[in-house]
């Protein structure tokens, strides 16, 4: 850099030489034109149009969502052989997620910004170039030329706090790509689970759906009872009450599945009508192993996205204290200069300009950057401590799902083999259709509270995930 100026200086003063020995003032003039307008950047406009919104928002092909899907890179996701055919999987889901979520794209913006930032940290001042002239206008004139000067100098202060810049730049961007990482990483979790959610709801409607129709038989079997005198009509009223509560809660949990599938179809970033299915191999677990992930919720700051990035941000801002603190220096502007004055008499030599810092030594800006060095490293803290809460707390849900979900399993094979004695009774005419039924419906309802609860597991366990910084438990306990 300081080879480059020199030779700057040493071909500006041969140009002033031969401008004023020759009178190539132009030469002169075309140089310093070509010097500043050389790098300049041009104008692209880009409007924001119909189409290009639309172009922006189409869906890629099956070929290109592959291959952008087998390419993958992420510090925490892996690459994976997307295939559609048979339906979605979970993670099949959150990789199409995390490809197509417009959300992603105004985060991942940011790191263009970043790289911008850091561009600009890396630059140094322009040097600066005056020159005047003056006419002889007044008294004896007679053999007097015009008077000019030239100078050139080059503020070398942000030379000092270059170093300190550039790292903190460079700190940010670093903080910048795992923000943007971290916000993909909770898409990928938040699709996996709506993908579960969606399972759950349609495991709920299929149930709901027998319900209705068996109710709808049980109202048919007690009218014909109440025909034949067997049951009252009070009988006949509390079957259909039973029927009509059966049927509002299908049209509920439909209306529920249909909007999760919205949910889901917003997540992945696909318009709302583009059809799409899950594979039908898809199980709620109803057990997690406790006892092996503990391991995680100890070590999680040195894996969480989100904490690492808050650690280069801090890193970022002890670079912008050091540079405050350089910056407190005077200012320094080394340069050159030229003259002629009326008699035809030409001087030059070099020049310095340092500022006295008298008044203001950046004292408020070390004191900002300071303050805000010390907000970091307690927001860090208090980070860390959030995280190990909560997955502590997340722990102590599962273990007590688990035991809720092994005692709901005992109640539905309780009830089953209470159903299965009721319908021997009835076909050999010791019970009646009204017990039967009634205990078929308490059984529906445990197998959808099973459900539910099983649902509620696997929303503890991606939250545990996101906790700790993984995302797959399986993947890390290989």
């Amino acid at each position: 850099m300081l080879k480059y100026f020199k030779n700057f200086f040493y071909l500006f003063f041969s140009l002033l030489e031969n401008s004023r020995r020759k009178g190539l003032e132009s030469i002169l003039w075309l140089f310093l034109l070509a010097t500043v307008f050389s790098g300049c950047a041009s104008y692209h406009p880009r409007y924001l149009t119909p189409e290009a919104i639309e172009e922006k928002l189409a869906v890629p092909s099956t070929e290109d969502i592959c291959i952008m899907a087998g390419s993958l890179d992420h510090p925490v996701l892996k690459p994976i052989v997307f295939d559609d055919r048979d339906g979605f999987s979970p993670d099949e889901a959150a990789v199409l997620a995390v490809l197509l979520d417009p959300s992603l794209t105004v985060e991942r913006d940011r790191r263009l910004l970043a790289g911008a930032q850091l561009l600009q940290a890396g630059l140094l001042p322009n040097p600066q170039f005056s020159y005047n002239i003056n006419f002889p206008t007044g008294g004896p004139t007679e053999g007097l030329i015009n008077n000019f000067s030239t100078n050139l100098n080059w503020n070398i202060k942000s030379l000092i706090s270059r170093s300190a810049r550039v790292d903190a730049a460079s700190a940010k961007q670093a903080e910048v790509d795992l923000v943007v990482a971290w916000k993909e990483m909770q898409v990928a979790q938040g699709a996996r689970m709506a993908v579960y959610q969606l399972v759950a709801l349609n495991k709920q409607a299929q149930i709901r759906n027998e319900m209705e129709q068996r109710l709808s038989e049980n109202v048919h079997r007690v009218r014909q009872a109440v025909l034949n005198g067997l049951l009252t009509k009070l009988d006949l009223a509390a079957a259909e009450a039973a029927y009509n509560q059966a049927q509002v809660a299908l049209l509920q949990i439909t209306q529920e599945s249909g909007q999760q599938l919205l949910t889901l179809k917003q997540l992945l970033g696909l318009p709302p009508d583009y059809e799409i299915k899950l594979q039908d191999n898809i199980e709620l677990m109803d057990n997690i192993d406790i006892s092996q992930l503990e391991q995680f919720a100890a070590s999680l700051e040195t894996r969480r996205l989100d904490l690492l990035a808050l650690r280069q941000g801090y890193n970022s801002q002890e670079a912008s204290v050091r540079a405050a603190i350089l910056t407190q220096f005077p200012i320094i502007n080394p340069g050159a200069n030229q003259s002629r004055d009326f008699g035809s008499f030409y001087n030059a030599g070099p020049g310095i300009t340092i500022g006295l810092p008298i008044f203001n030594r950046n004292q408020g800006m070390i004191a900002f950057e300071r303050s805000t060095r010390k907000q970091l490293f307690d927001q860090y803290v208090n980070s860390v401590f959030a995280a190990r809460l909560t997955a502590a707390k997340l722990l102590k849900i599962m273990l007590s799902l688990n035991n809720r979900i092994t005692i709901s399993k005992e109640a539905v094979q309780v009830l089953e083999k209470l159903l299965q004695t009721y319908r021997q009774a009835l076909e050999e005419g010791y019970s009646d259709v009204v017990i039967y039924y009634n205990t078929w419906g308490s059984l529906a309802q445990k197998r959808i509270d099973l459900i539910l609860l099983k649902q509620q597991l696997a929303d503890s366990r991606f939250a545990f995930e996101l906790a700790v910084g993984i995302y797959s438990m399986e993947g890390m306990l290989q």
